[in-house]
């Protein structure tokens, strides 16, 4: 399981994870932290207050509640600033982010191209007892999941070509059955 603290590491976990699945014995499966909170329906609506989509995305309500909840002493509340995305001021129904989901075809450049801080979404409206629920709330289902995907049977393989691969299976791995 590769647990993810960072939205810009996704799509690269998210190969990685991929090419250990088909080239190797092993099953793996990507988890981005914050992904957990939406496993239980009711919590997000329940727990979040921010905009959507832009109000969770960097810095933000949900990242700034977790950080006054885990090192709050080393917080500069002082500079805890709203930020806006300007692409998702854009509505478009293709280009916009938010950290729990994105537009079909959103442009990823430098963040310093449409933000003008760093801060993409309201982190104005964190609080510490938001960051612990939040908190909370993700340890309870990444324990949940980890006995869930531990637990589960293998995903059966099997070779569906019509004519053996052109090259050999990697690293040595098992013929699929």
């Amino acid at each position: 399981m590769l647990l993810n603290g960072h939205g810009s590491n996704v799509p690269n976990l998210d190969l990685v994870a991929r090419r250990t699945n088909l080239e190797t014995d092993a099953e793996c499966i990507l988890a981005p932290w914050w992904q957990l909170l939406s496993v239980d329906k009711e919590f997000m609506p329940r727990w979040r207050q921010s905009k959507f989509p832009g109000g969770c995305a960097h810095a933000c309500e949900l990242e700034t509640s977790m950080y006054l909840y885990l090192d709050g002493e080393n917080v500069r509340r002082d500079l805890i600033k709203n930020g806006d995305i300007s692409f998702n001021e854009e509505n478009s129904p293709f280009n916009w982010v938010d950290l729990f989901t994105a537009g079909p075809a959103t442009l990823v450049s430098w963040t310093s191209s449409y933000s003008e801080t760093g801060v993409l979404g309201e982190a104005e409206l964190a609080t510490e007892e938001k960051g612990r629920q939040a908190y909370e709330e993700a340890v309870k289902q990444l324990v949940r999941f980890v006995h869930y995907f531990h637990g589960r049977p293998l995903d059966p393989r099997r070779d569906r070509h019509r004519r053996p691969p052109t090259m050999p299976m990697p690293w040595g791995q098992r013929p699929v059955r």
